[in-house]
C-alpha cells in the first residue's frame, strides 16, 4: 500500500477526535441531537485547525443512519461514502477555483434536487472568501430562503473578506489556534502508534514551529521522521528544520545580564558558523524574551508551554533581570526582527543590537531616584515631570551619592527695586526690542533682563529648585515686545521641556523681579551658529538632582 501522510492518516473522523476545538464540536453535536439545524454555517480561523474536517464530520452526523448522541457511526454506507468523497448528497467545492457567478448559478440549480440517500444535502465551500462579488450576490437569495433539507457550510481563513450580507445569514464559528501543549501531546500519541521514540523537547519544538496549526505540525513530523525513523530527538529537529538551540538564548541572556559584549559576539558568531539562520536566531530570542517576561511577572514558569526541564531555567534566568530590563530587551529584539528584512548587512545589524543590549545596563525605578532627591533636600517632582522620566542606566545609579540629610543654605536675593548694574558690553539690546517697564516708567531692554538674571533664577530656585536649576542652563537671547526668548544649549532638551511645562512659574518670577509682565518662549540654540554660555548664578541645583536630570536627558536623546 502506498505511503499516506500523517495529516491524512490521522485526520479526525469523529468529533471526539478533533483536537483543541471542544467549544465548537460540542455545540454542533448538541444542535444535531436537538434538531436545531441551521441552514448555513460559517467556519473561520487559521489554517490547519480543523475547519474542513469539522464540516465533513458534521455532514456525516447529519446523514448517519446509526449515529449516537454526539458522533457518527463511521460504518454505515453514508458515512463511508462521505469519507471516500463519493457521496451524492455531500458536495465539496473549492471556492478559489469555482468563484465565478456562473459557478454559483450552477450551484443554485443543483440545490433544487432532493437528497438521494441521506436526510440532508450538504454543500461545503472551502476558502469561500475567494468568491467574486457577483458570486456572493447571486448566492444571497439562496442563503436567505434555501430549500428544505439543504445545509451550507462555508470555511475560510479570511473572514474579513466575506461580505457582511453573507455573514448575517450564517451561524459563525471561530476556530482558534491549538495550544502548543495539545499539539505536542497529539504528536506524542502519533509517535507511539507509529512505534517511533520521540523526546518531549523534540515534540515541543515541532509544536512551537507549527504556530497553532496541527496539520503543519503533522507535516513537520513526517519531514523529521524521514531522517530518523526510529528515534526523534531535539537535535534531529533542529538539524532538519534549521532551528537554533534554545541553550543559545540562555547564553545570550547570561551575557547580557553580565554586560559581557565579547561573549555576546562569540555566541552570534558560533550560531553563524554552525549554519544557523540569523532571522531564526532573532525570532527565537524574541520568543525566549517573552517567556522570561511571563516568568518574571507571574513569579513562576508553570504556565509556559515548554518542556518541564526548561521551566526551571526560565525561572532562574528571569530572577537576574528586572521587569524594565526584559521589556527593553523585548522591544529592541522586536524592532530588530522588523529591520532585519530590509538590512543589507544582517549580521552587523544583529551584532550591533546585541552589543547594545549588553551595554545598556540595568534599569532602576525612577521613584527610587526621586526619593533620593527629596532626601537630599531637593524639591519633589510634579506628576507631570515624573511622567517624562525614564529608567536610569546602572552606570548613573552606581555613581549617585547615597541619601543624606543636609540643610540647604538660603539664597541671598537683592531687593526688587535695587538699581541694576551696568550691562555687559556684549549684551547690547537689539533695536526696536523694548517694552515700557510698568513699575518705574523706564524702558526695559534685554540688558536689564540679563543684568537681573541671577536674581530671577535665585528667586525661582528658592521655591522650585528643579526648575531653577534647569533655568540656569539658559540665557536671555531676545526681547521681542512683551515676549522674552530664552536660548538653551543643544544638549539641554530636557531642561528646555521642563521650563516650558513650568512657564507660569518663570513668568511670575519675571514680574516680581522686573515689575513687568513678560511671556516666555524657549528654544534650543544652533550649535553651529549660536553659542549659549553657562549662566553663572547663585542658584545652584542639588548634585543629585543634576545627576537625575542629566541621566534622564541622555535616555530621552
Amino acid at each position: 500500500m502506498a505511503f499516506q501522510v500523517t495529516a491524512r492518516k490521522w485526520r479526525p473522523r469523529r468529533f471526539d477526535e478533533v483536537v483543541g476545538q471542544e467549544h465548537i464540536t460540542a455545540t454542533l453535536s448538541n444542535a444535531v441531537r436537538s434538531g436545531r439545524i441551521a441552514h448555513c454555517y460559517l467556519f473561520c480561523g487559521p489554517r490547519g485547525v480543523g475547519k474542513t474536517t469539522s464540516a465533513r464530520i458534521l455532514a456525516k452526523l447529519l446523514n448517519c443512519a446509526n449515529r449516537d448522541e454526539l458522533n457518527p457511526c463511521d460504518t454505515c454506507p453514508s458515512c463511508k461514502s462521505i469519507a471516500e468523497g463519493t457521496s451524492m448528497d455531500v458536495l465539496e467545492i473549492d471556492g478559489a477555483s469555482n468563484n465565478s457567478v456562473e459557478d454559483v448559478r450552477e450551484l443554485r440549480e443543483l440545490v433544487r434536487y432532493v437528497p438521494t440517500g441521506g436526510a440532508y444535502k450538504i454543500y461545503i465551500i472551502d476558502e469561500v472568501h475567494m468568491l467574486s462579488t457577483a458570486a456572493f450576490n447571486a448566492l444571497l437569495k439562496t442563503l436567505e430562503e434555501p430549500p428544505e433539507n439543504v445545509v451550507f457550510v462555508f470555511a475560510t481563513t479570511e473572514v474579513q473578506q466575506v461580505p457582511d450580507t453573507i455573514q448575517s445569514r450564517c451561524q459563525r464559528f471561530n476556530f482558534r489556534r491549538i495550544p502548543t501543549s495539545q499539539i505536542a501531546s497529539h504528536l506524542g500519541l502519533i509517535a507511539r502508534s507509529e512505534k517511533i521514540d520521540a523526546d518531549e523537547e523534540a515534540l515541543f519544538l515541532l509544536a512551537h514551529r507549527a504556530d497553532g496549526a496541527l496539520r503543519d505540525a503533522e507535516s513537520l513530523f513526517d519531514q523529521v521522521s524521514s531522517l530518523e525513523e526510529e528515534r526523534i530527538t531535539a537535535e534531529v529537529v533542529r538539524r532538519v528544520l534549521g532551528l537554533v538551540d534554545r541553550s543559545v538564548f540562555f547564553e545570550l541572556s547570561q551575557a547580557i545580564v553580565s554586560a559581557d559584549a565579547r561573549a555576546v559576539l562569540q555566541v552570534v558568531s558560533r550560531v553563524i558558523d554552525e549554519g544557523g539562520d540569523l532571522e531564526e536566531l532573532v525570532r527565537g530570542y524574541a520568543e525566549h524574551s517573552s517567556y522570561l517576561l511571563h516568568a518574571k511577572v507571574q513569579g513562576s514558569a508553570s504556565q509556559l508551554e515548554v518542556a518541564d526541564a526548561e521551566r526551571t531555567q526560565y525561572e532562574e534566568t528571569a530572577k537576574l533581570f528586572g521587569d524594565e530590563d526584559i521589556l527593553r530587551i523585548l522591544r529592541t529584539v522586536l524592532d530588530l526582527e522588523s529591520d532585519l528584512k530590509r538590512s543589507l548587512q544582517p549580521r552587523f545589524r544583529v551584532e550591533m543590537a546585541m552589543v547594545r543590549l549588553a551595554r545598556m545596563g540595568s534599569a532602576v525605578d525612577v521613584s527610587e531616584l526621586l526619593g533620593r532627591l527629596e532626601s537630599l533636600g531637593g524639591a519633589p517632582f510634579t506628576a507631570q515631570e515624573q511622567s517624562t522620566a525614564t529608567a536610569i542606566p546602572r552606570e548613573a545609579r552606581e555613581t549617585m551619592p547615597q541619601p543624606a540629610r543636609r540643610v540647604v543654605p538660603p539664597v541671598a536675593v537683592a531687593p526688587v527695586n535695587a538699581a541694576p548694574g551696568p550691562p555687559p558690553p556684549s549684551s547690547d539690546p537689539p533695536a526696536g526690542k523694548q517694552v515700557q517697564r510698568a513699575e518705574r516708567g523706564a524702558v526695559l531692554d534685554l540688558a536689564d533682563v540679563v543684568n537681573q538674571w541671577q536674581r530671577i533664577t535665585a528667586d525661582i530656585a528658592s521655591t522650585n529648585q528643579s526648575v531653577g536649576g534647569c533655568l540656569a542652563e539658559a540665557r536671555p537671547a531676545q526681547l521681542d515686545g512683551a515676549v522674552l526668548h530664552l536660548a538653551f544649549p543643544p544638549e539641554c532638551s530636557f531642561q528646555k521641556g521642563l521650563v516650558e511645562k513650568n512657564q507660569h512659574v518663570v513668568e511670575a518670577a519675571l514680574e516680581r523681579q522686573l515689575g513687568t509682565s513678560l511671556r516666555v518662549r524657549c528654544r534650543l540654540a544652533d550649535s553651529s551658529a549660536e553659542e549659549v554660555p553657562k549662566a553663572e548664578t547663585t542658584a545652584s541645583i542639588d548634585p543629585a538632582a543634576k545627576l537625575v536630570i542629566d541621566a534622564i536627558d541622555g535616555e530621552m536623546v
